[in-house]
């Protein structure tokens, strides 16, 4: 059994691998470089995971059962390859190929 805070660091770096096959270009410009030291006590690391998203700092986001806020790595992959795309006017459905390998080790 896993603990909330080994499934989201695992979350996150399937994100980041599933982003690797040549989306994410690098580290996004908020909050520090993930993964996280473990030498982080549970304070500071909900505050780095936090830093990784754009919801609003007055709120507390409970919904994590559905559809939520992506991470900055994944916003700033997205809004590049959709400017990508753009300018060559192209569909991308080649990256759903490219993805399937990495995305089925990552889910077994």
């Amino acid at each position: 059994m896993s603990t909330r805070r080994q499934f989201f660091e695992r979350m996150m770096r399937g994100a980041a691998g599933v982003g690797a096959w040549s989306l994410l270009g690098g580290a996004h410009a908020v909050g520090r470089a993930w993964p996280p030291s473990a030498a982080l006590d549970d304070e500071d690391f909900w505050r780095l995971v936090r830093s990784q998203f754009p919801v609003a700092k007055v709120r507390a986001y409970l919904n994590t059962g559905g559809l939520g806020p992506a991470p900055y790595p994944v916003l700033h992959a997205v809004q590049r390859t959709t400017l990508d795309l753009q300018a060559r006017a192209e569909h991308g459905h080649h990256f759903i190929v490219e993805a399937r390998a990495p995305v089925a080790a990552f889910l077994g």
